[in-house]
């Protein structure tokens, strides 16, 4: 079993805002979503299961390699169908369990579909080479960008001057890692693909947007074997906005829709940092 769509439908742990907008009882506490296969060449089937790990009930993908994505809010879940092409994006309503086909294409997905953070639309990133991460190796092939809005599946492509891996979405702006080999963090107008920042990362690991299209969390190697510090930085300028204290071992760090912060795991207990005032607070022992 593997926990690939994470996390948690946090309604028992954040407020009504991020439970999903639905009257079914079986949704009313929080619930995990993971991706389980038997074998890689299996399909995946996504499995909600209660905090106790009883299974509620699953919906098959058709894909070993479904790239799925939670948009936790609106507890739905999007991910690529098909073995070959045509490859479908699928967007599965956890709640009414309803699934609908919002787009099709003859390119393999690279990455899982991003979600804007309001849940409106999808950007998916295609491929005509592998990526690589390493400094200095840019994309040897094309990369395609499209947005799609989930409520009318049309799509459109984003026709940006460099190819980037989107990592962020907001409706005005899409952003990510650039696919240059230049180590840079970029944000494009989700319209007209015109790039509007450029943040070069070269002095870090990683970076990771916040819910704030001008924040990210920056990880820097620490002297502790697998362990980071963690930076919120000003995408504009670079600025070290606050730090979490301490090194971390980083895990997936979801975000709290409408508030300035994100989840870390340390020392065993959920945490939330703020990272608009540096302060951490303990959410689950």
């Amino acid at each position: 079993m593997r926990m690939v769509v994470a996390l948690v439908l946090i309604a028992g742990l954040v407020g009504p805002a991020a439970a999903c907008a639905s009257s079914d009882a079986t949704m009313s506490s929080p619930r995990v979503v993971l991706e389980v296969a038997g074998a890689k060449s299996d399909p995946v089937d996504l499995v909600v299961m209660d905090l106790a790990g009883k299974e509620l009930f699953r919906q098959p993908t058709g894909s070993a390699e479904p790239l799925s994505s939670l948009h936790v809010a609106s507890a739905q879940v999007a991910f690529w169908r098909g073995s070959g092409a045509p490859y479908e994006l699928v967007v599965w309503n956890i709640a009414s369990k309803g699934l609908k086909v919002i787009e099709s294409s003859s390119l393999r997905p690279a990455v899982g579909p991003l979600w804007s953070n309001d849940g409106t639309e999808l950007v998916s990133l295609r491929t005509t080479a592998p990526i690589s991460y390493a400094q200095g190796v840019p994309l040897a092939g094309t990369a395609e960008i499209s947005i799609t809005t989930v409520s009318t599946a049309s799509s459109r492509t984003l026709a940006s001057d460099r190819p980037f891996i989107p990592l962020f979405a907001d409706g005005t702006v899409v952003a990510g890692t650039s696919l240059a080999g230049d180590r840079t963090y970029v944000v494009v107008d989700a319209h007209s693909g015109r790039t509007t920042h450029v943040l070069d990362t070269t002095a870090w690991a990683a970076v990771q947007p916040t819910p704030d299209r001008d924040v990210v969390i920056a990880f820097r190697e620490s002297a502790t074997p697998g362990a980071y510090a963690l930076y919120a930085l000003d995408v504009r300028t670079g600025a070290q906005l606050s730090q979490i204290s301490g090194p971390q071992f980083i895990g997936p760090m979801p975000a709290w829709p409408g508030r300035n912060e994100i989840a870390i795991v340390a020392d065993g207990e959920l945490k939330a940092f703020d990272y608009k005032t540096s302060s951490t607070r303990v959410v689950l022992r």
